[in-house]
């Protein structure tokens, strides 16, 4: 099943600009998951009908920066969000 996000709703901003490829989300526990799962991606007719001008060829390389690493440390993410709750409480209260 795909999942449509669609950021408009809640931004107002629309891009009716075609993508340039499918966005794929997924984790993957090693690299060479990744890779595999890129090949069975690109192997796909519906990638090469969807992107006719990317071809044969690499696309680039993605910019990785952008991607958010997952909290190492659940403990301190659970003190961290309750200390946000705390402080967001508390500044509606006074405020009210």
């Amino acid at each position: 099943m795909t999942i449509v996000v669609d950021s408009s709703q809640w931004t107002g901003e629309y891009d009716d600009r075609r993508l340039t490829g499918p966005i794929v989300w997924g984790a993957f526990p090693d690299r060479a998951a990744l890779d595999q799962a890129a090949a069975r991606v690109r192997e796909e007719a519906w990638f090469g009908e969807a992107n006719p001008e990317v071809g044969e060829g690499d696309p680039g390389r993605a910019d990785n920066e952008q991607v958010i690493t997952p909290d190492t440390d659940p403990v301190g993410a659970d003190r961290r969000n309750l200390r946000q709750n705390l402080v967001g409480t508390a500044m509606a209260s006074t405020s009210m």
